[in-house]
């Protein structure tokens, strides 16, 4: 059958997939004396991944034997007829981001994010997943995003610090989705941060930063903070952005702002 052939293709390349997750930690490896807290190992890493492979292999020779069973005719398919288990242990494409965010240091996230503008949609899911083993990551972004707007002032038009307002974007929009438990002392450093930020923005400034204000505002559920009108006229110069729509419901303005 071809759904059998693709499985099983697909099964021989974890080995493949494997070799990539070890040199993907050599790398990680080489840098955790500037993490605050790097307690992975390799051998743990492999442990977990042979498991999830004896799993898929031990589903997939199943579901091989009882589908060789069922023998080849032309009456339909019945509500008997063999399917494969659904999985949720799919190797993922960027295993670093767990690593990096169970790590708890915030620069290295940052900057792999940075690193690879090219896949969003494989970040978008992994993401969400890597905040999971993360301790309290609404802190965690929130330390990352000390450096959205430069000491120097002369730095604000480059193209990295482009790059780093769209990454650090990127992670609040992932942040505002995911919904962390937020402390009463993290929700006060975000207002802070918040203050500071407004202070440096100005209407019709259509760039990162009313774009970047309006995540900080959703992620750390602060919306209600501010007036109705004032985050409209944001919205209104961040409205080309994708991210619109989502921060319309993020900040609860979806009857103010219509949404698709």
């Amino acid at each position: 059958m071809v759904e059998l052939k693709k499985i099983s293709d697909a099964l021989k390349l974890i080995d493949a997939k494997k070799e990539s997750l070890r040199k993907a930690f050599e790398d990680l490896d080489a840098h955790s004396s500037s993490l605050s807290s790097f307690t992975l190992t390799w051998p743990a890493i492999v442990a977990r991944f042979s498991s999830i492979q004896s799993s898929l292999t031990r589903q997939f020779e199943t579901l091989q034997s009882r589908t060789d069973s069922v023998p080849e005719n032309n009456t339909p398919p019945t509500n008997n007829a063999v399917s494969l288990p659904p999985q949720n242990d799919a190797i993922p494409s960027h295993p670093q981001l767990r690593l990096i965010c169970s790590a708890m240091d915030v620069e290295p996230l940052l900057c792999y994010i940075m690193d690879h503008p090219n896949d969003c949609e494989a970040l978008r899911s992994e993401l969400l997943e890597a905040f999971q083993v993360a301790r309290d990551p609404a802190k965690r972004v929130l330390d990352a995003l000390t450096r959205f707007f430069p000491s120097k002032a002369n730095g604000d038009g480059s193209s990295e610090l482009h790059t780093l307002r769209r990454s650090c974007v990127f992670i609040l929009e992932r942040l505002m989705l995911f919904s962390p438990k937020i402390g009463e002392d993290v929700r006060q450093r975000a207002k802070s941060l918040v203050e500071e930020w407004k202070g440096k923005m100005k209407i019709r400034d259509n760039t990162l930063k009313p774009l970047g204000f309006l995540h900080l505002l959703g992620a750390y559920g602060l919306g209600l903070d501010y007036n109705n009108i004032e985050l409209i006229e944001l919205l209104i110069d961040v409205v080309r952005f994708r991210e619109v729509y989502g921060l319309c419901r993020g900040l609860n303005l979806v009857d103010k702002v219509p949404v698709g």
